[in-house]
């Protein structure tokens, strides 16, 4: 008897916290976008405890709380649709920078984005010079072969920095690999996601036009190196290579299935600093680069146009990946690719601790 009755009240606690869930969902819901997001911050730590939680069937009610989770995000973006909140896509390229950017918008907009498309690569499959390979080694395959699938299997929701999956299941917001724009099904999965905006992060396929058609509000792309000036691929490597005393990161809109030609909306720039390594420049471009994307999101939103300016197509160049001769130069110089300290960095930033001494 006295089971049941401990039942009941367990029962009647679930149901008072499903019904406190959905006011909830409804109130958040009826906010303007800023209160969303401030709502959204508070919801990760009210849904993650245990307090309205039921001692009985934990793995249910955990699956409900997930669920719900998803649920009051999809809800909200329902509703926010019709106030004119808007739908936001990625695009962007399976590396840390990419990454590192998700961990730094997601928390903002994770309410509004409906889709994360992955590229594998960027630029051509050509064999490239052997230190480039080293530097690809950390930038892809150290953290999405060893580090995050570490991280997935110890991962308690710490605040940390999150690969990939763990994006996907901290947010709620699917991922997706895209190994080709040229085909319908490909095309499709991207139509599917209904985007008001596409975000375009170091993505490495080239959007047709059908593609460039998808997103009614559409295309921004956040480049590693101020436009006009250097376009192409690693634009911080040919910055420092030049002697350059600032480097920088361009926002702009894609229009065109041109590469890095579309009007710019806004630029950020930062000091080099001389005794760091080319990773550490580029990744110092996507805090400052991060806060571009959002300040043009809630431009967007507030109704006001995000207008760029066209770039002059005689300024600058296009640049490819750099030739060993390149690299020997940049060396000669006195610069490196990667330092151990930026590996540590970047590994204590995903929240892997060192027992060892970084001497």
């Amino acid at each position: 008897m006295q089971r049941y009755q401990a039942k009941r009240m367990n029962a009647k606690v679930f149901d008072a916290s499903r019904r406190e869930d959905d006011h909830r969902r409804v109130a958040v819901a009826r906010l303007p976008a800023a209160g969303r997001r401030e709502a959204a911050r508070s919801a990760r730590w009210t849904y993650g405890c245990a307090v309205a939680m039921p001692s009985w069937r934990p793995r249910q009610v955990a699956l409900r709380i997930s669920s719900d989770v998803r649920g009051a995000a999809s809800a909200t973006a329902g509703a926010a649709e019709q106030e004119g909140f808007m739908r936001i896509a990625f695009l962007v390229n399976r590396d840390i920078e990419s990454n590192l950017a998700l961990n730094l918008l997601l928390p903002e907009i994770h309410q509004s984005t409906v889709g994360i498309f992955l590229s594998e690569r960027v630029g051509a499959s050509a064999v490239p010079p052997r230190m480039l390979g080293q530097l690809a080694f950390v930038e892809q395959d150290l953290f999405n072969r060893l580090v995050f699938p570490l991280m997935e299997q110890t991962s308690h929701g710490d605040g940390r920095f999150a690969g990939f999956g763990e994006l996907e299941r901290r947010f709620g917001t699917p991922v997706q690999a895209l190994a080709s724009l040229n085909d319908q099904a490909a095309l499709q999965r991207l139509r599917d996601a209904r985007a008001d905006l596409v975000i375009s992060i170091r993505f490495g396929l080239i959007l047709g036009k059908e593609a460039l058609g998808l997103a009614p509000r559409g295309i921004l792309n956040l480049h590693s190196g101020l436009l006009p000036r250097y376009r192409g691929v690693l634009a911080t490597f040919r910055a420092l290579l030049n002697g350059d005393a600032q480097i920088g990161c361009t926002l702009h809109w894609i229009d065109s299935p041109a590469i890095d030609a579309g009007p710019i909306v806004e630029t950020a720039r930062t000091a080099v600093a001389k005794e760091r390594s080319l990773l550490w420049h580029i990744l110092s471009l996507y805090r400052p680069g991060t806060r571009l994307i959002l300040n043009a999101i809630r431009r967007l939103e507030s109704g006001e146009p995000v207008n760029g300016t066209p770039q002059d197509p005689s300024a600058g160049a296009y640049y490819s990946f750099p030739t060993q001769d390149d690299l020997t130069r940049f060396t000669a110089l006195g610069w490196r690719l990667f330092d151990r300290e930026d590996v540590w960095e970047l590994l204590e930033s995903y929240g892997c601790k060192s027992t060892a001494p970084k001497s």
